[in-house]
């Protein structure tokens, strides 16, 4: 199976987003009310970004992020459906 990068972004910057598919995840980022386009620093509050971060693979891939999940060494879920 070969490594890809869909979609890549800093949680603080979910609107520069890179990757050969960079908007894969568009749908849930705006779901989740994360800014989908570049935005200044000034602009509204929409979070805290880690938890918002957190919740898009949560989402993505249906795989519960709970702390006895984030204590193992390796979290798997299917982006199948993704494409």
């Amino acid at each position: 199976m070969k490594a890809e990068d869909y979609a890549r972004f800093e949680p603080d910057y979910p609107g520069s987003r890179s990757g050969s598919d960079e908007d894969r995840l568009l749908a849930h980022m705006i779901e989740l009310g994360m800014p989908t386009e570049d935005v200044d620093d000034d602009d509204e509050d929409w979070g805290d970004p880690i938890h918002t971060a957190f919740a898009l693979p949560e989402r993505a891939t249906g795989v519960r992020l709970t702390p006895s999940a984030l204590d193992n060494p390796t979290l798997i879920g299917s982006t199948r459906h993704l494409t």
